[in-house]
């Protein structure tokens, strides 16, 4: 062998140790990644809003459930990291948004959006984007009628009305009433309108239906002029900001009968703006009793230094509805996470979770009202 042929034929010998020494370092690399790599959830709240607080909850509530995730493996092997887009209480910001950040990262699933006029359009979006997407706290239809790829984690107004119906005439007891709304707002139109049908056909009587403007919220005179039909209670389907100014308001015009909220009130956030309830009445989507949700709320309060709210619990079950999907699909492929979720069982902390041939879950409504200012249970509509 010539020299020259022998010094090309060590330099080949060489490049293909090379080649195969860097071979190798690429499947450990790769085997690694794909062991202890991750996948995005993207989380959809409000955070500089009126409601940022319920927007901060929910956040919370998503991240305690990725963290326990986390710890134990995460989900198939890959951890969690969350994403978060902050909607601004405005429909339009929010989608826009939404969709500059799926067009531009890999997402396996989007959570939270709680309100309402804010998920109904990010469904569209995951619609178009085939991305599945579970609420928290987004009652009204809308989010998932029709849609392949959203769920929720809560019940939907159409089952909310009924059962705020069923409570004022049976368990109250009382026949005349006013309800009053926020116009501008998707859940409490909707929620309002589900109430007063449902309300007057088991042989109740409406006798003032008034809307307010979300901004800027004026309550005084149209709550005066509902006073003077003589009504027993009234009914107000607000989030809980203007929720409690009606309160406030009714009670400052010396109306002392039962005032109805429905789910878009919580406790802790109306305490904290109300003080003292007095004769106040609204429906939750858990029973505080539940020792899940006891030990969350143990759990969530040292962890955040606060108590947790509707949404901090049904976002943290959200997650874990997405999870639990994951494990059942044992894939990361957004359509076979969406066909998982069908007929989905999740036993969660606000209860157990049914997907029924549907993208809406059963499960019970829980009223409550207040003992000493504490919250307490008062009637269950459905089956426990």
């Amino acid at each position: 062998m010539k020299k020259g042929e022998f010094v090309m034929l060590e330099k080949v010998k060489k490049f293909l140790q090379i080649f195969l020494i860097s071979l190798l370092f690429a499947v450990i690399i790769f085997y690694l990644t794909s062991c202890i790599g991750y996948v995005k959830v993207l989380v959809v709240a409000p955070l500089s809003s009126d409601t940022k607080e319920a927007g901060e909850s929910t956040v919370n509530g998503i991240r305690l459930k990725v963290d326990e995730l986390n710890k134990s493996g995460g989900i198939i092997g890959k951890r969690i990291k969350v994403y978060v887009v902050d909607d601004k209480g405005d429909p339009d910001s929010a989608t826009q948004s939404i969709r500059d950040v799926l067009s531009k990262n890999n997402f396996i699933g989007i959570v939270g959006a709680p309100f309402s006029r804010i998920a109904i359009p990010v469904s569209e979006v995951c619609e178009d984007f085939k991305i599945p997407f579970v609420t928290s706290v987004a009652t009204n239809p809308l989010v998932t009628k029709g849609k392949e790829f959203s769920f929720r984690a809560c019940f939907t107004d159409d089952l909310q009305g009924v059962a705020l119906a069923h409570f004022v005439y049976e368990y109250l007891g009382l026949r005349v009433g006013g309800v009053f709304y926020d116009i501008d707002d998707t859940y409490s139109v909707y929620l309002a309108e589900k109430f007063r049908i449902q309300f007057e056909n088991l042989g109740g009587h409406i006798v003032a239906f008034y809307p307010h403007p979300h901004k800027p919220v004026t309550v005084e005179f149209p709550i005066q002029k509902m006073l003077e039909k003589k009504v027993q209670f009234v009914f107000n389907p607000d989030l809980y900001v203007d929720a409690s100014m009606v309160y406030t308001e009714l009670r400052k015009q010396n109306f002392t009968g039962p005032v109805i909220f429905g789910d878009g009130v919580d406790a802790p956030q109306l305490l904290a703006r109300i003080g003292k309830p007095f004769n106040v009445y609204y429906v939750s989507h858990y029973s505080r009793d539940s020792e899940k949700l006891i030990k969350f709320s143990e759990t969530y309060k040292e962890t955040f230094k606060m108590d947790p709210d509707v949404e901090a619990c049904l976002a943290y079950d959200a997650m874990g509805i997405l999870a639990t999907a994951i494990e059942k699909a044992n894939s990361f492929d957004k359509v076979k996470i969406k066909d998982a979720l069908e007929n989905l069982t999740y036993d969660g902390i606000t209860g157990k979770i049914e997907f029924k041939n549907s993208n809406d879950p059963t499960k019970p409504l829980y009223f409550y009202g207040f003992k000493n200012f504490i919250p307490s249970e008062v009637w269950v509509f459905g089956d426990k």
